[in-house]
């Protein structure tokens, strides 16, 4: 039996429920969002999980929640349908490459000048440095609730204060802090909030939402069917019909619904300390051990991943080990965070990250201890 330590990627196992809510959706009639009276009307399971998720996040109406099928699509949709002219946007260093691609593409189309605000050797952004970025013509900020490398969380509700003072979009990626720790929407009044489902809100992959700012309009990506005034060839301009154009990932909905409620069920701060008392163990136990290398600092940090590097060993060496030669799966490389590398130490080829499970056992995370500490024992026989 592997033991899988890569949930930063995607969440497993997920929760009984929510393998039995997509068990039990798999075999009732299919229904397609508005387009038939098997899955129609608020009583559908697509408005009350539009609902629940709203509520999670306390956001102030839930027809401005729009599903995605992830963080990607979400973050696509609101830079590139926001940004229709030249205009310097701010990001950080922490960002994953669904954000800097679609910023590559504005650079493209409309010659955007881009500033990426540095961070220090454990991934922390300062605050300060992001507003001293901003420009006259800012007109975007674009900020990493969470590092996928290091776990350090960035301050979004200063950044948010910053944004306002200066009149600029905020955009938030919290593809790894959804789920993690409580987010306030209302709160922290950003214009967008991309979330994934299938992290730390335990869906299928394939699922995700945009929380779009009612004071936000950006254009959409995709048109077509949404079984709402289908009597017209314009698309509708109503919330949230206007970006959700064609089938829509029942399945993936559904889980996110169950994923939801059992998070709020078990409670959102049990499962980030169990999370935080496995990674403390793992530094502990390793952070002076011979040749190991940790990217990690306790101060602002989620605790819910490790990554590090074992002497001259390359991150894809010691990721294959932990596979081969004790059923570990870990991950290894860049994780699609390519610029944060300089800055952290991990230029070239980056580093190995292990990222627990509320279910991973005490036993599971000694055997992983064990198995780190022996690859670092035979780091010569092993390159």
């Amino acid at each position: 039996m592997k033991i899988y330590l890569n949930n930063g990627s995607t969440s497993f196992p997920k929760p009984a429920e929510v393998t039995e809510a997509i068990i039990e959706h798999f075999q009732s009639l299919p229904g397609n969002y508005g387009r038939s009276g098997i899955d129609k009307g608020k009583g559908s399971i697509v408005s009350i999980t539009r609902a629940l998720i709203s509520d999670f996040f306390n956001a102030s109406e839930s027809h401005n929640l729009v599903f995605t099928s992830g963080s990607t699509e979400a973050l696509n949709l609101a830079i590139l349908g926001s940004i229709t002219e030249k205009c310097h946007i701010v990001t950080t260093a922490i960002e994953h490459n669904s954000v800097y691609r679609p910023l590559d593409k504005l650079k493209q189309d409309y010659g955007i000048e881009l500033t990426i605000v540095a961070c220090d050797e454990y991934g922390n952004v300062a605050t300060d440095d992001i507003e001293k970025a901003i420009k006259a013509d800012t007109k975007m900020l674009v900020i990493n609730h969470c590092s996928n490398i290091t776990g350090a969380i960035t301050d979004i509700q200063t950044v948010s204060e910053i944004a306002e003072r200066h009149d600029c979009i905020l955009v938030i990626d919290g593809s790894q802090s959804a789920g993690v720790i409580p987010i306030d929407l209302q709160k922290i009044n950003c214009h967008y909030f991309a979330f994934t489902g299938h992290k730390s809100l335990y869906g299928l992959q394939g699922c995700g939402g945009l929380f779009i700012r009612k004071d936000q309009n950006p254009q959409p990506l995709k048109f077509g069917g949404t079984g709402f005034k289908s009597d017209s060839l314009s698309q509708p301009q109503e919330m949230p019909y206007k970006y959700e154009s064609g089938t829509m990932n029942i399945p993936g909905i559904v889980s996110l619904n169950a994923g939801i409620e059992w998070i709020m069920a078990t409670g959102i701060d049990k499962i980030h300390a169990r999370k935080v008392a496995i990674i403390k163990k793992m530094v502990d136990s390793i952070a002076d051990y011979r040749g190991i290398k940790l990217y990690y600092s306790s101060i602002n940090n989620s605790d819910t991943l490790l990554s590090f590097n074992i002497g001259k060993l390359l991150p894809d060496e010691v990721h294959y080990w932990l596979e081969t030669n004790y059923d570990i799966i870990a991950r290894s490389g860049l994780m699609c965070s390519p610029v944060i590398r300089k800055y952290i130490g991990t230029a070239p080829l980056g580093a190995v990250r292990i990222s627990p499970s509320f279910f991973t056992t005490d036993e599971e995370v000694d055997y992983t201890i064990n198995a780190i500490k022996k690859i670092a024992d035979n780091e010569e026989n092993l390159i």
